[in-house]
């Protein structure tokens, strides 16, 4: 994972988080590309770790502000909500060996993660960058220190994954939702559980004839009744 160089920068938060997406579907670029089902797998463990510290940068330090800045509450509310589904997906992964079974959940993740950038990029961003520079060059600057924090905290403990975020109080950052925005994270948990089902279920190739009717069995031994 890429650190930052803080020495004599003016790091901008809008950069800094387009970076991350463009790194992050260059991973998925190489995850679809690789022929090994290992390789797919350590590709995969990679841009997890980078999602969840983009996750983590953007609940503690830049949604909060844009908040501030612009009023509006139920625009975070629903981008924390579909981190919330993503990490939902994660947690399934970080439980599922390298394989077929794998690869089908990871690209259901990949669909979530590449919608949810292309929202993040059209409406949050456009709507930060009116904050201006200095704002925006502060939120970077703490953004990129916190990157390094967690960074460091990674490796000195040999994982592979940061810890799970807190909010201020302690609580998963999830824990803040309003009513409407449970409503949209239910709606996209099931979809998310879904797809990830439906993949499980085409990757191992069973099929299953369906059991004949009750009903129609029971008509068709009135029918040789009446017949006799």
């Amino acid at each position: 994972m890429q650190k930052i160089n803080l020495e004599g920068t003016r790091v901008d938060a809008l950069t800094m988080l387009r970076e991350d997406h463009r790194r992050v579907k260059e991973m998925f670029r190489q995850f679809n590309e690789a022929q090994d089902s290992q390789a797919r797998k350590g590709i995969a463990d990679n841009a997890i770790a980078e999602l969840e510290i983009h996750a983590e940068l953007e609940e503690e330090i830049f949604y909060p502000a844009v908040q501030r800045e612009t009023g509006d509450k139920e625009m975070i509310e629903e981008a924390e909500e579909e981190h919330h589904v993503a990490e939902m997906l994660m947690d399934q992964l970080a439980d599922t060996p390298a394989g077929t079974n794998f690869d089908a959940k990871f690209k259901v993740l990949m669909e979530n993660v590449l919608t949810h950038i292309e929202e993040e990029e059209s409406t949050i961003l456009p709507e930060a960058a009116e904050a201006g520079t200095e704002t925006l060059t502060r939120l970077g600057r703490q953004m990129a220190e916190r990157r390094q924090e967690i960074l460091h905290e990674m490796e000195s403990t040999g994982q592979k994954r940061p810890a799970r975020r807190r909010n201020a109080a302690g609580r998963p950052s999830t824990a803040r939702r309003s009513s409407a925005a449970k409503s949209r994270s239910t709606a996209k948990s099931a979809s998310a559980r879904a797809r990830s089902n439906g993949a499980r279920a085409s990757s191992s190739g069973a099929t299953k004839r369906p059991a004949k009717s009750r009903s129609t069995n029971s008509r068709s031994r009135s029918r040789s009744t009446a017949r006799r």
